[in-house]
């Protein structure tokens, strides 16, 4: 409790809102997201919370945001698994090529990369893959239980967990209502496989 951070008001749209920019804005916002990453791991910090929510586009370009678990003296291992966190973040709004100039951008690799350059760019994928995997572990370890959000129930003869807000009559009703349209197929059926139906 004796730090105080103090910071430069910084307005603008969300990354993810500049992101419906045009193609050519497109690739520079990217391009100076990788570069705030490298600074910043430059000056010998790591982030600690690196995802697309914490980043805003100033006049200047892409600005980090929400320091507080940045911590300095951390070595290579940190700053991809910091660049891998904000990769995996960036998985839901850019195609991979966008993800791969990012990563370039952050690790300071420019023009054509040599097989060291493609290892490092392989290991943040690799990291990035690892958060996905632990990130929906974890959802469903939450989802997948009782407890404040979720509680049990049965219809139509299968049994789950229904969100508490829910009424367990309402799932019934859509359950019901599932069986009857897959029963009569046509229309009412928007897809159907072997391994779901809907």
């Amino acid at each position: 409790g004796d730090r105080l951070l103090v910071t430069e008001l910084v307005s603008g749209p969300s990354f993810v809102e500049a992101l419906a920019a045009a193609p050519s804005v497109r690739r520079a916002l990217l391009e100076g997201l990788g570069a705030a990453v490298a600074a910043f791991h430059a000056r010998g910090f790591v982030h600690g919370d690196l995802h697309v929510g914490n980043v805003i586009v100033g006049e200047g370009g892409p600005v980090l945001l929400d320091l507080q678990r940045a911590r300095p003296g951390a070595g290579e291992r940190e700053r991809l698994r910091d660049l891998a966190h904000l990769d995996h973040s960036l998985a839901a709004h850019v195609p991979t090529a966008s993800r791969v100039r990012v990563r370039e951008a952050a690790l300071g690799l420019g023009g054509r990369p040599d097989a060291e350059a493609r290892e490092r760019l392989r290991r943040v994928g690799a990291a990035s893959l690892g958060r996905q995997r632990a990130h929906f572990r974890s959802r469903l370890r939450h989802a997948g239980r009782e407890g404040r959000a979720f509680a049990r129930v049965e219809a139509g003869g299968a049994r789950g967990l229904r969100i508490r807000g829910l009424d367990a009559a309402a799932v019934a009703a859509a359950v019901d209502a599932h069986a009857s349209a897959a029963a009569a197929g046509g229309s009412a059926l928007l897809d159907s496989g072997a391994r779901s139906v809907v």
